[in-house]
Protein backbone atom coordinates (compact mmCIF):
# COMPACT_ATOMS: atom_id res chain seq x y z
CA UNK A 1 0.00 0.00 0.00
CA UNK A 2 1.53 3.35 -1.00
CA UNK A 3 0.78 6.76 0.02
CA UNK A 4 -0.26 9.34 -1.94
CA UNK A 5 1.32 12.66 -1.18
CA UNK A 6 -0.28 15.70 -0.99
CA UNK A 7 1.41 18.66 -3.25
CA UNK A 8 1.77 22.13 -2.60
CA UNK A 9 -0.86 23.21 -4.83
CA UNK A 10 -3.49 21.25 -3.38
CA UNK A 11 -2.78 22.56 -0.05
CA UNK A 12 -2.92 26.26 -1.01
CA UNK A 13 -6.16 25.08 -2.82
CA UNK A 14 -7.30 24.13 0.62
CA UNK A 15 -6.46 27.36 2.02
CA UNK A 16 -8.10 29.33 -0.30
CA UNK A 17 -11.47 27.06 0.14
CA UNK A 18 -10.98 28.28 3.78
CA UNK A 19 -10.21 31.37 3.42
CA UNK A 20 -13.27 32.07 1.40
CA UNK A 21 -15.41 30.22 3.71
CA UNK A 22 -13.97 32.45 6.77
CA UNK A 23 -15.28 35.63 5.10
CA UNK A 24 -18.53 33.90 4.91
CA UNK A 25 -18.74 32.72 8.49
CA UNK A 26 -21.65 33.19 10.56
CA UNK A 27 -19.72 34.16 13.42
CA UNK A 28 -16.16 35.55 14.34
CA UNK A 29 -15.62 32.02 15.77
CA UNK A 30 -16.01 30.23 12.94
CA UNK A 31 -14.28 33.17 11.28
CA UNK A 32 -11.09 33.05 13.00
CA UNK A 33 -11.15 29.39 12.68
CA UNK A 34 -10.93 28.94 9.19
CA UNK A 35 -8.51 31.77 9.02
CA UNK A 36 -6.07 29.54 10.72
CA UNK A 37 -6.97 26.69 9.42
CA UNK A 38 -5.98 28.26 5.81
CA UNK A 39 -2.82 29.53 7.25
CA UNK A 40 -2.42 26.04 8.72
CA UNK A 41 -2.53 24.85 5.05
CA UNK A 42 0.20 27.46 3.45
CA UNK A 43 2.62 26.14 6.19
CA UNK A 44 1.73 22.63 5.45
CA UNK A 45 2.64 23.83 1.35
CA UNK A 46 5.75 25.27 2.21
CA UNK A 47 6.95 22.30 4.41
CA UNK A 48 5.84 19.97 1.34
CA UNK A 49 8.05 21.92 -1.21
CA UNK A 50 10.74 21.67 1.43
CA UNK A 51 10.82 18.14 1.97
CA UNK A 52 9.89 17.15 -1.98
CA UNK A 53 10.67 17.72 -5.82
CA UNK A 54 7.48 19.89 -5.54
CA UNK A 55 9.21 23.24 -5.47
CA UNK A 56 8.59 23.93 -9.44
CA UNK A 57 5.26 23.05 -9.30
CA UNK A 58 4.62 25.41 -7.03
CA UNK A 59 4.50 28.29 -8.49
CA UNK A 60 2.18 27.29 -11.28
CA UNK A 61 -1.12 28.34 -10.89
CA UNK A 62 -0.27 31.82 -9.17
CA UNK A 63 -2.86 32.92 -7.32
CA UNK A 64 -2.30 36.11 -5.59
CA UNK A 65 -4.99 35.04 -3.23
CA UNK A 66 -2.92 32.41 -2.36
CA UNK A 67 -0.83 34.94 -0.41
CA UNK A 68 -3.38 36.48 2.15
Amino acid sequence: MSATMITPVECRQHAIECQRMAERAANLRMQSILIDMARTWRRLALEVEQQSSYKNESLLPYDPRMLL
